[in-house]
């Protein structure tokens, strides 16, 4: 079994700063301040803090592949084409993973503070956090569908104050730290004609009908959630992140059973071929395999605590 992991960061230390020093609500992660201490909502790009994709054989625990990318989010692996989320530039870059070169890039005014990316028939979905939206371009950049945050409901910032975004801002030359974001909107996935989406700030796991925008509350109460996964036919998976377990949801997403194994930080997860799970417990810096059938943790891969990881997935 081969698997890929991302990193958001590989000196974990300044961005433990930052958030120690910047936090300012009890409530809600995150900052109010850009990193290096840039004012909000206003041009510039945060400093460099490195990031890195690995591609493990988990068996052996051996490293096959690596590549240092800056600020890697998420990510997708087709025929030695890596496509990644550059989180603190704001583009989605395409790596040749044969002579690891970048082979493409695309950008879009609309990117800020990219998460997730989900292959799809016609492009790529993705999650830009930064503007509170859900946005599918195909291989060229070319908008397929936007789904902002702010135009369906989600216009109230952690602080009360209300977010405005102007549409023809180049919005990927700026700074919109967490608690300048309605929702930081941070998964999205395809569910036929639905998109299933988590959102932080608010707790909650909804659905998107693609062609009327309208959108359904699936769960709430989550900490922090990240990472809706399709585990079969018959149930869900989600990472509760800050509240440290995943959660197994049944095909009408209502709970049905929890994996809490003294994680810190749930930030990803997701299935492999043996029936476990990959679980990313991100302050821990590890990632481990859970057996669902024995309830236990069966493996694990322990990384630099100077790597902030973000997504992990099977290839």
């Amino acid at each position: 079994m081969r698997v890929a992991i991302s990193f958001l960061c590989t000196d974990f230390h300044v961005l433990r700063e930052h958030w120690k020093i910047h936090n300012s609500t009890k409530t809600h992660a995150g900052t109010n301040v850009g990193l290096g201490g840039a004012e909000p909502n206003k041009e510039g790009t945060e400093p460099f803090i490195g990031g890195k994709v690995i591609i493990l054989d988990w068996p052996k625990m051996e490293v096959l592949w690596e590549m240092d990318i800056d600020g890697a989010g998420g990510f997708s692996i087709q025929d030695n084409l890596l496509t990644v989320n550059n989180m603190r530039l704001n583009f989605v870059s395409q790596i040749d993973m044969q002579i690891k070169k970048e082979a493409n890039r695309i950008h879009h005014s609309f990117f800020n503070c990219l998460h997730s990316l989900e292959k799809t028939d016609k492009g790529y979905l993705i999650s830009s956090s930064g503007t509170d939206l859900i946005i599918e371009i195909d291989k060229n950049g070319k908008t397929l569908f936007e789904w902002w945050a702010t135009d369906q409901g989600y216009q109230t910032l952690p602080s009360g104050d209300t977010r405005i975004i102007k549409k023809d801002l180049p919005h990927d030359r700026y700074i919109y730290p967490t608690l300048c974001q309605t929702t930081h909107v941070n998964s999205a996935t395809q569910k036929g004609d639905l998109i299933l989406a988590t959102l932080f700030h608010q707790g909650e796991l909804i659905e998107i009908n693609k062609k009327t925008l309208q959108k359904k509350t699936l769960l709430t109460g989550l900490s922090c959630p990240h990472g809706v996964k399709k585990y079969d036919e018959s149930f869900w998976t989600i990472s509760d992140t800050k509240k440290n377990r995943v959660l197994l949801l049944d095909e009408n997403f209502k709970i049905k059973d929890e994996i809490v194994a003294g994680f810190d930080w749930v930030q990803d997860h997701c299935h492999t071929h043996n029936k476990t799970l990959l679980i990313a417990d991100a302050n821990h810096h590890r990632v481990v395999e859970f057996c669902l059938a024995t309830k236990s943790i069966v493996n694990e891969f322990k990384f630099s605590d100077e790597w902030r990881i973000y997504q992990v997935s099977v290839i």
